[in-house]
């Protein structure tokens, strides 16, 4: 667990910003903050125990292929991924989404779960 509260030291966290003084919001943001982190945990024992029954890697931050990727590494490889929503006509609307490329896709297909419908992704749409 103490593994997991290092992240709240991180300068990115912006944790060092927050003043609160009534001790039922600091209870209240200890139980939000510990709730984060048990998600957290448990989405990354899902991935990596998911990329170890399919034995597949993907690549780390200097692109060499790991099957014990952190969550944040993921959550950084996520981002450029935009929903864009476009009006055709007064009543028709398309949304898709932008940045999906085939590492994404196979991440996304690793984590598996409500993932794959948030994405609207097939699973093993991608040689996963």
């Amino acid at each position: 667990m103490e593994r997991g509260f290092r992240s709240l030291k991180d300068p990115l966290f912006f944790v060092s910003s927050l003043f609160i003084k009534k001790p039922s919001r600091i209870d209240a943001l200890l139980m939000i903050m510990s709730l984060s982190l048990l998600v957290y945990s448990v989405t990354q024992r899902r991935m990596r125990a998911s990329m170890e029954k399919a034995n597949k890697t993907i690549p780390n931050q200097i692109n060499i292929p790991t099957a014990t990727a952190t969550l944040r590494w993921v959550f950084q490889c996520f981002e450029g991924i935009n929903l864009v929503q476009t009006e055709e006509t007064y009543d028709k609307t398309n949304i898709y989404l932008d940045g999906l490329d085939k590492i994404r896709i196979k991440i996304i297909n690793l984590i598996g779960g409500c993932s794959l419908h948030l994405y609207n992704i097939q699973k093993s749409s991608v040689g996963v």
